[in-house]
């Protein structure tokens, strides 16, 4: 077990994953400007464009109903 989970596991795989560490090392900088730099939301305005107007649709349609049902009481009160 603790030549797998231990110290010396650890060892035996820093070794083995060291050339891909060196190789790795060097892009850090280079990655990580890139990654700064980017804008994450411009994958996600459409998505947010779109659910603005579904939002806008529907609360369009709830003061139809939401009127409707106050003028069909008031009617209704009025009437009876």
């Amino acid at each position: 077990m603790s030549e797998q989970v231990g110290w010396r596991g650890l060892i035996r795989s820093f070794k083995a994953e060291a050339p891909r560490y060196a190789a790795l090392l060097p892009q850090i900088p280079r990655l990580l400007h890139q990654r700064l730099n980017e804008n994450p939301m411009e994958k996600y305005e459409p998505l947010l464009l779109e659910l603005a107007a579904q939002q806008r649709q529907r609360n369009f349609w709830l003061k139809v109903i939401g009127w409707s049902a106050a003028i069909s009481a008031i009617w209704f009160v009025l009437n009876y």
